[in-house]
């Protein structure tokens, strides 16, 4: 049976900007190219989106976060696009968020030394956080959970450290 990939690029059109960088436009490019090499792997591939802006909405217009994570419904796993940010321009590396269960670790872990070899960063930090509550924080995660879909947020190093965002 073939293996059923959804993506998730987490941001809208010209959102999170930085310099000349918006990750937003940054995310969405880079989901499309991972969908296409997927492809040649014979993997079925989605999208939590058609276009840019296309996230669902909650009833008060934000983007829903949570129901874009139970769109992974019948996948395997669900895979969020991210660059981070913060104050320092020379933080550099890359952060792979499974979910707290344990489920995603194995997952989080290629994840992460792939895309550490892609992009020549060397440090790869495995992150989990809970909502004190004893659930993972970050919504998407929430969402995939409840449909019994692992979901991986890959946050491909900081856009704020220019040599990671070219």
């Amino acid at each position: 049976m073939k293996a059923r990939i959804l993506c998730d690029a987490g941001h809208f059109s010209k959102q999170n900007r930085y310099k000349n960088y918006y990750e937003g436009d940054a995310m969405w490019s880079l989901m499309q190219y991972f969908m296409q090499e997927l492809e040649k792997y014979d993997i079925e591939v989605g999208s939590t989106k058609k276009t840019i802006n296309g996230h669902p909405k909650d009833k008060n217009g934000n983007d829903d976060v949570y129901a874009r994570g139970t769109m992974a419904a019948g996948w395997d796993a669900l895979i969020s696009f991210h660059s981070n940010a913060c104050d320092d321009e020379k933080v550099n590396r890359i952060v792979v968020i499974p979910p707290i269960s344990g489920a995603g670790d194995p997952l989080a872990k290629k994840l992460g030394a792939a895309v550490s070899e892609v992009m020549g960063i060397p440090n790869v930090q495995i992150y989990k956080r809970n909502n004190g509550a004893g659930r993972d924080y970050y919504g998407i995660i929430r969402g995939a959970a409840a449909v019994k879909t692992v979901c991986i947020i890959i946050e491909h190093s900081f856009h704020t450290n220019y040599a990671a965002a070219k």
